[in-house]
């Protein structure tokens, strides 16, 4: 509803011949492309209003809330991007071992 006073007033006078018309063109335009992203949202699956939140099945994981305590000591974690720095420095035994990376820089140190 707000592009259509623009368009109205943009077209000419004798657009459609009658003020009415050219009143009913403005606000349909833009309800044309307001549809065609609805539908578009429709046949992808997925809209444009979310109805509910997602369960922990629906998900691709559990989110968590930060902080919160860390499942192997009592320590706080206080963002998603500590829990890696959190798990080498603590817990390196149950950090799953970048092999790529150990072989690509194995020799790095050595010259």
């Amino acid at each position: 509803m707000i592009v259509a006073p623009v368009i109205y007033y943009s077209l000419p006078e004798t657009f459609l011949g009658m003020w009415w018309m050219r009143a009913a063109y403005a606000v349909a335009w833009p309800l044309i492309a307001d549809l065609a992203i609805v539908l578009a949202g429709a046949v992808s699956g997925k809209g444009l209003i979310q109805l509910s939140e997602p369960t922990a099945t629906e998900s691709d994981g559990v989110r968590r809330t930060y902080p919160h305590k860390c499942e192997h000591c009592d320590a706080q974690i206080k963002s998603p991007n500590a829990v890696g720095g959190h798990m080498k420095r603590y817990h390196p035994g149950l950090c799953k071992p970048k092999v790529l990376a150990e072989m690509l820089f194995a020799g790095a140190g050595e010259k």
